[in-house]
């Protein structure tokens, strides 16, 4: 990201930490399976949301097949692999 990074985490007693992250300005992101860019990126532990901003969309993209989505808004779970994309254009 071009502006700011923040990454947080907290533990409640013996389970496990959760961990999150928000990336701002121009954000990208990279797993096996998809790259995700946004204007901003919050991940909350399996659920990743990148935010496009105005006229510039989020976007994600599978790296093998080529499925290549944009929109307003896209939810990527981790967990599944699967996503959701509001105001897609």
């Amino acid at each position: 990201c071009s502006d700011r990074l923040v990454v947080w985490s907290h533990k409640r007693g013996e389970a496990a930490a959760e961990q999150h992250m928000q990336a701002t300005g121009n954000a990208y992101l990279r797993n096996d399976e998809y790259d995700g860019w946004g204007d901003t990126i919050q991940n909350d532990g399996k659920k990743v949301t990148f935010f496009g901003l105005g006229a510039v969309p989020a976007r994600i993209k599978n790296r093998f097949s080529g499925n290549d989505q944009t929109g307003k808004k896209i939810i990527y779970d981790r967990s599944t692999n699967d996503f959701s994309v509001e105001g897609s254009i």
